[in-house]
């Protein structure tokens, strides 16, 4: 038989109950072929002080937390433990070694931080060396002693925790993202609430909140509940106070008289019927009760945590939105009144979530012991994940053997945000860096007999290039030259376009413009999934449009779709949007990623075979990437981005893929009362306000695209006020403002080390490309000579970390664009320079090696 050793200290609840459940579901995997020995070896097998932790750990961090939080800080300095552990360790060996010695463990488990590194030292000391691991039983903030590079295995409970291990050193192959152990009681199915609140003497109608009492006795759980009667009163509610093994708190809060039906009770082994009885949950911050919570898919209201650590559980309950905090017990009625009035979406809204990190953390909770004492020590022992809810029902293989012999079942996670596929569950999307996006989806091959290739059968014959005939892809043309630009010269017959960007940028209003100068050629349909076609007429009108043959179909179905358009043959199809149809083949949400690529698969699988563009609208993240999987950019053959700050007038089309034309073609539009109008000189635009002789101002030449592009720079400096001085950039990336400001000290000697810093591109426009660096610098040292830059002088270059400037491309077309507008200078690199063919008659070109020169002949004098 296998002997698993848990240790654990009781010092908090959270730690044995850990262990506990720990226990339980070894017990319930294995039954009577391992023996589960859970020992709390700080109490039981150390000598004082440490014996003594249990008894003085409920009065330091309820009556000195101040001290708990001293003797919490003291071994988080890896030094300051190494030299504890020293000093502990001969003197453990006597007691705590002869008690490892004697049980001997084929496995050994921690779920305290303390009991990591000295226990596993001593095992070694005595020959044992049987595999270990660790339980963080913590969810937001971990104690560095948790992290013992040598364990075998440590499991953490959210991606925090995960991210701080492998800081710490812990190899990856050595880190899982597994959560907390949690009784099997919690998630199994049970009865209903009505039924649950009969059964415990609860009213069935009466919003209801749980009280639970910390097992420190922190917080003021009397003045909790008096505050939640006082409140809940207002709205018909009920109090349910586990008071824990606190006796005396029972008998008082038992005795007296409420305005409400308040429930008191002293220690339950039913804690799972209690929380899923409830609608919200009243409690400290313990990681334990709020997985558990969770679970039941509970609201949490954390009343207090223990400094440094619990401090981090709060953060996690408050940032993923499943609860609050307050130390107030006022307060605490107050929010917990409005949490319970109702029809309060807010509730409703948590109430959703919680489950969610239930799953994450509470239910990847079933941990295989070895089958061995021979397997080896990184592969024992093994967390699997587990869901006792939603786990699906394993296959009866004996019904269809052969299915289960030839079929290939896969299943993965993918996020929900941006397509990203993972082979397990992770809190945070490595990719998109989202929260809790990542679902598992089952994915069933083909029987391996009857495979096909991924293409459906082809009966057409290899042809020679040049025979290929390309009469029916003549482009469709487009009257709005600065759209037919970004396009590649218009429309390709057949073709899927993806637009994206932010809300209320115009993509919509652009692509309605384009669906009336089209309708001259034929029908055009314009499709939307999330406005009635009333709405849409209402902004038609305002744009004056009233084409006969444009016609708008409200419906986000796809099949209602595809059989319109497959009806009406139009010209031209806009969907607006993709993330808001769906197709009845997938049973998911509109705007999951399964749904946005099998509808948009069905839209360009139609474009392809009725030769009819179709383009769709896509919402886009907060990082500016079109939401939903990576693949529907790869689907589409354009992908176009409306770009621009929603109060500036002027707006950027930019193609970022396009495999017609030219991808980085840029189109300039301002949007109107009219909706959008072309710019067609927008270097002239941009630069018609520019003040002459202002400081801190210099023309840049950059090119989006194959379009070179006059924009102004500004830029001022002034002396802080603060310790650290600040740097702003607006348009161009802050990481290359601060490059180039620590260039300006360092090659120049501008003491910029005390001056505030604000770099802003005029017009809203946004410049990523390293020409702008010239620029950028000479704006900034002339703001802080206070000398203008010559009026008639143009700037473009990249500058390096010695001071040097760089070569750019497209220079003869950037001296052109210059002249065109006036510019008698253009100061550029002098490699650029030298190998420049030649530049127009009008315009000096003066090349400079390094960034002081570039000053020295820009600034006025």
């Amino acid at each position: 038989m296998l002997k698993i050793l848990i240790g654990m200290s009781d010092t908090g609840g959270g730690h044995r109950s850990a262990a506990e459940s720990l226990a339980a579901v070894i017990k319930q995997q294995r039954g009577d072929s391992v023996e589960v020995v859970v020992a709390d070896l700080l109490s039981n097998h150390t000598f004082w002080p440490l014996n003594q932790v249990r008894h003085a750990y409920a009065p330091v961090v309820t009556r000195a937390p101040s001290l708990w939080k001293l003797s919490w800080w003291l071994p988080e300095a890896t030094w300051r433990w190494k030299l504890l552990q020293r000093s502990f360790l001969p003197l453990l060996r006597g007691p705590l070694g002869g008690y490892l010695r004697a049980q001997h463990p084929d496995l050994y488990i921690s779920v305290h931080p303390l009991l990591n590194h000295m226990p596993l030292r001593l095992l070694h000391a005595a020959g044992n060396y049987c595999p270990a691991a660790t339980v963080v039983t913590d969810l937001g903030g971990g104690h560095p002693t948790w992290f013992c590079p040598d364990i075998d295995l440590i499991t953490v409970g959210s991606q925090a925790l995960y991210d701080l291990g492998l800081q710490r050193g812990v190899p990856r192959s050595r880190l899982r993202l597994l959560g907390l152990p949690v009784n099997p009681r919690f998630g199994a199915p049970g009865q209903d609430q009505a039924s649950l609140r009969r059964a415990l003497n609860l009213a069935e109608g009466r919003p209801t909140a749980l009280v639970i009492g910390g097992g420190e006795g922190m917080g003021p759980l009397a003045e909790i509940t008096r505050a939640l009667a006082q409140a809940l009163s207002a709205v018909g509610g009920q109090v349910a106070v586990i008071c824990g093994r606190n006796e005396k708190l029972r008998a008082e809060l038992a005795g007296q008289d409420w305005p409400l039906p308040v429930v008191v009770q002293g220690f339950v082994r039913n804690m799972s019927e209690w929380m899923a009885a409830s609608d919200c949950v009243v409690t400290k911050a313990g990681p334990g009760t709020i997985i558990e919570a969770c679970i039941v898919g509970r609201p949490i209201m954390l009343s207090d945590f223990i400094e440094g650590q619990e401090t981090g559980n709060v953060t996690y309950v408050v940032e993923n939105g499943i609860g609050a905090f307050s130390r107030e017990p006022e307060e605490i009625g107050r929010i917990v009144r409005g949490w319970l009035t109702p029809g309060n979406a807010g509730l409703a809204a948590m109430s959703l979530r919680a489950p969610g990190h239930g799953q994450t953390a509470g239910h990847h909770r079933h941990h295989q012991c070895p089958a061995q004492p021979g397997e080896s020590a990184h592969t024992a022992p093994r967390p699997t994940r587990a869901c006792a809810q939603e786990a699906p029902s394993a296959p009866d293989l004996t019904r269809n053997h052969t299915m289960a012999k030839t079929t290939k079942v896969k299943t993965v996670f993918i996020c929900q945000q941006c397509g990203n596929t993972a082979p397990k569950w992770m809190g945070r999307c490595p990719d998109c860096g989202e929260w809790n996006t990542l679902v598992e989806t089952t994915l069933e091959a083909e029987p391996a007999a009857g495979r096909r290739g991924g293409l459906a059968p082809s009966h057409s014959a290899p042809q020679a290039l040049p025979d290929i005939p390309a009469d029916g892809y003549a482009r469709i043309p487009v009257p709005m030259g600065e759209l037919s630009r970004v396009l590649g010269g218009g429309i390709v017959p057949g073709s899927a376009v993806l637009i994206g960007g932010d809300p209320g940028i115009g993509k919509s209003t652009l692509l309605l413009q384009m669906c009336s100068m089209l309708a001259q050629r034929g029908p055009v349909l314009y499709v939307s999934g999330e406005e009635s076609a009333a709405q849409i007429k209402l902004r038609a009108e305002r744009l004056g449009i009233a084409d006969q043959t444009l016609f708008v179909l409200a419906d986000n179905q796809v099949e209602s779709m595809v059989a319109h358009i497959q009806t009406m043959q139009p010209a031209l199809v806009v969907v607006d949007s993709i993330q808001a149809i769906y197709t009845d083949s997938i049973s998911s949400a509109a705007g999951s990623v399964s749904q946005v690529r099998e509808s948009a698969a069905a839209l360009v699988r139609l474009a392809k075979a009725q030769n009819t563009p179709i383009f769709l609208v896509g919402h886009v993240t907060k990082d500016g990437a079109i939401a939903g999987p990576r693949v529907l950019e790869h689907m589409v053959d354009v992908v176009l981005y409306l770009e621009g700050e929603r109060f500036h007038t002027y707006r950027l089309l930019r193609g970022v893929k396009n495999r017609f034309g030219a991808t980085d073609e840029v189109g300039v539009f301002e949007m109107g009362s009219q909706g959008m109008s072309e710019v067609t000189n927008p270097s002239e635009v941009f630069l018609a306000e520019r003040m002459p002789n202002a400081a801190g101002s210099a023309i840049a030449v950059t090119v989006e695209g194959t379009r070179p592009l006059l924009v102004e720079m500004q830029a001022l400096s002034s002396t802080t006020s603060f310790s650290m001085p600040r740097r702003t950039a607006n348009g161009i990336d802050f990481n290359r403002l601060l490059l180039l400001v620590a260039v300006l000290s360092k090659r120049v000697g501008l003491r910029l080390s005390d001056q505030d810093v604000f770099v802003n591109v005029v017009g809203g426009l946004t410049v990523e490309e390293p020409a702008a660096d010239l620029p950028v610098a000479v704006a900034i040292a002339s703001s802080y000579k206070n000398v203008p830059v010559a009026a008639d002088v143009a700037l473009m270059g990249e500058v390096g970390l010695s001071g040097e400037l760089r070569t750019i491309s497209h220079l003869s077309k950037r001296l052109s664009e210059a002249a065109k507008l006036g510019f008698k200078r253009a100061i550029v690199p002098r490699n650029s320079q030298r190998k420049l063919d030649g530049a127009p008659a009008a315009i000096e070109v003066i090349g400079v090696r390094t960034i002081s020169e570039a000053i020295e002949a820009a600034l006025i004098g």
